[in-house]
């Protein structure tokens, strides 16, 4: 709850809490509060509600009404205010949160013209000489201990304040955040949109080939690709070939957007899963496969032709050229029951460099001569 925490010329601060929509301030016992200062009038402020907000007015007075220090007539209060109605200081406190500083802000201000009264009151008895030197240690003393209080609160001032400032960076980097997750979550939303259209293109597709399969095949178990494709006119890979290498693409797409969404948009990653089994469903279908390498296995000339080396490592206790890893699956599609294979695409990988090395064939069932390039 707002308050206004004035301090009188003499005793302690007096806490009045603005808890009606208008409150009056002035000398004159009719107002809700009432001071008996001699610079302020019968009738001298008003402050009262506005949307929200506290909203001060001085009504005419001859002292005047200055907010942090400026003369108003009307003015708007923040958290923090100091004002005057004539010589009579206050401060407005607009939140709990702002209750403990400005508490500490008026006792400094407090503590700082009980110091300056005192220094002035020791200067006065330094003037009038020895005969006041009991006095003066008295008053040197008390002027110590205040001096003390003051510098004690403004330590615990800047340490709220710097408390509170730590307090707002960490509001606004959490706020940051929220906002890259929700602009995350928008980019899934559309990429999976996106995909979902490519996925029913896929789907038509599908159904355009197998009807033209089924009308070629004319009950044949198990109909060559090639030929399908010679008879069409179509050179190879226009068709199922052409569309094998079209989803590749898509394929390794929506592999990096399953890495990436993962954790930030966990939904969005499930249908991008669910739309890369069903391209690989739709090549399976037509007899296109894909394959990886192990870890470790040798790279002979055989093995040379069905990879893309991406990086290439050197490692001290390697013998001869060995894989590291796959970075993407190669591709190959058959001809046909027992037909040969066709390799469509090279597996990328990263390979580490040695001294000698076995030969390793990654087609056992399948000579140099069985494998032919796409």
């Amino acid at each position: 709850m707002a308050k206004l925490i004035i301090y009188p010329s003499s005793g302690l601060p007096l806490v009045f809490f603005l808890d009606a929509a208008e409150v009056r301030l002035g000398q004159d016992p009719g107002n809700a509060i009432c001071l008996d200062e001699v610079s302020v009038a019968s009738f001298h402020a008003l402050l009262q509600w506005q949307e929200g907000v506290v909203v001060v007015e001085d009504l005419g007075s001859g002292q005047g009404t200055a907010v942090n220090g400026e003369g108003i007539t009307r003015r708007v209060l923040r958290e923090g205010d100091r004002m005057s109605f004539g010589s009579v200081e206050a401060v407005f406190v607009g939140s709990e949160a702002g209750s403990e500083w400005a508490a500490l802000s008026g006792e400094v201000a407090e503590a700082r013209r009980r110091r300056d009264a005192l220094a002035e009151e020791v200067a006065g008895l330094e003037e009038r000489g020895a005969a006041a030197a009991a006095g003066l240690a008295q008053c040197q003393a008390r002027l110590a201990s205040f001096s003390y209080d003051v510098a004690r609160a403004d330590q615990v001032l800047a340490e709220r304040q710097r408390q509170r400032a730590q307090v707002e960076a960490e509001h606004a980097q959490l706020a940051g955040q929220v906002n890259r997750w929700q602009d995350q979550a928008a980019v899934a939303a559309r990429l999976a949109d996106a995909l979902a259209a490519d996925q029913a293109k896929a789907e038509a597709l599908r159904g355009e080939l197998a009807e033209a399969l089924a009308r070629r095949a004319q009950g044949e178990a198990a109909p060559r690709l090639g030929e399908e494709l010679a008879e069409s006119g179509e050179g190879p890979g226009e068709s199922v070939y052409g569309m094998a290498r079209r989803l590749f693409s898509k394929l390794d797409l929506i592999d990096d957007l399953i890495v990436h969404f993962a954790s930030a948009a966990p939904r969005a990653a499930e249908q991008m899963e669910l739309l890369r089994d069903a391209f690989l469903q739709l090549l399976e279908e037509y007899g296109i496969a894909p394959y990886w390498f192990e870890p470790g296995m040798a790279v002979d000339v055989a093995v040379r032709k069905r990879i893309q080396i991406v990086e290439t490592v050197r490692e001290a206790d390697v013998v001869g050229t060995r894989i590291v890893r796959s970075c993407r699956p190669g591709y190959v599609g058959r001809e046909g029951a027992g037909g040969s294979l066709v390799l469509l695409r090279k597996a990328e990988v990263v390979v580490a460099v040695g001294a000698g090395g076995a030969r390793r064939d990654v087609f056992p069932d399948c000579g140099e001569a069985g494998l032919r390039h796409e």
